[in-house]
């Protein structure tokens, strides 16, 4: 299997999960759009909220239809297609043969579940720590997974979701909160091997967050991250450097000091350029105040 082959196959499932349980903006839909003119950055700041939403959110859908239980399935369906395919691009031999096929147990000895363990497959593109939080939850999962599928669960007052191992032993307590952050987790990661040579700090941050929810199931310390449920278009208007003929100058340190943001999309204008901007992520930027050429503009800005 490839990983295109992962996004068809897991097509349904994620398109599931998205519409019950939407992610986090990663680029922003300029519904949200703040203006700075760094001659008067104090007087200056101009803020364009657009767009409310009407009628029944996706969270009250899911409130409503109490189908946690069924996106956590789905959920554990995308990993487990996710792993299937990172084991078959590390060139791990599937240990299930039939008469007409060769496939994945899943607790075979030398099974899905083996090989999170010892976290085998890990792609290039996601991060060891990551990855480690991932596998872990997955092995940790699966006899909720087994026990929604074969068995019987139910979901308590608080709507945690409470199944039973092979032995009929009740199995601890996965949370309603665990259960949209095992979706979205997910979803993410599924986007993290997606995007794939390339890797998107923003991306690999909800992830951080999800898999952070999730710390009573795998235990693996992650980084603690920062991360908006929106993403505002900022937009900054600069002056000549009176310093360096040719470039503008942007002073980071105060347009962080107005914005108090953690991520932001990035405009940059310079003010005697009318038509031309530079784009660029708020987060990638450099701490300190920034000489800037239009015509060569650095790494973390485009024309």
């Amino acid at each position: 299997m490839t990983w295109a082959d992962f996004e068809t196959n897991s097509a349904l499932e994620r398109d599931v999960l998205l519409r019950c349980l939407p992610l986090a903006a990663t680029e922003s839909s300029s519904s949200s759009r703040i203006t700075i003119d760094m001659a008067v950055p104090d007087a200056a700041l101009r803020e364009i909220t657009l767009g409310e939403t009407i009628g029944p959110t996706p969270q009250g859908c899911v409130d409503l239809l109490q189908i946690r239980p069924l996106l956590t399935g789905t959920a554990w369906k995308v990993i487990d297609l996710l792993l299937e395919t990172a084991l078959d691009l590390a060139g791990e031999a599937r240990d299930r043969k039939s008469k007409f096929s060769i496939d994945w147990s899943i607790d075979g000895e030398k099974g899905k579940v083996a090989h999170a363990r010892k976290l085998t497959g890990r792609p290039r593109t996601f991060p060891p720590q990551l990855w480690e939080a991932l596998m872990k939850t997955y092995v940790e999962t699966t006899e909720l997974r087994h026990s929604l599928v074969h068995r019987t669960v139910y979901t308590d007052p608080s709507g945690a979701l409470v199944g039973y191992d092979r032995s009929g032993t009740e199995l601890g307590a996965f949370t309603s909160e665990e259960q949209e952050a095992l979706g979205r987790a997910a979803l993410r990661a599924a986007q993290v091997v997606a995007v794939a040579p390339k890797r998107d700090s923003r991306l690999e941050a909800d992830l951080t967050r999800q898999l952070s929810y999730l710390h009573d199931v795998h235990g693996v310390s992650l980084r603690t991250v920062t991360v908006g449920d929106s993403l505002p278009e900022i937009t900054a208007i600069i002056d000549a450097d009176t310093a360096a003929p040719g470039r503008y100058q942007l002073d980071l340190p105060t347009l962080r000091s107005h914005l108090q943001l953690a991520c932001a999309d990035l405009v940059v204008q310079p003010r005697d350029r009318p038509g031309q901007e530079l784009r660029g992520r708020l987060e990638d930027a450099p701490q300190q105040n920034v000489s800037i050429d239009p015509l060569a503009p650095p790494a973390w800005l485009s024309s």
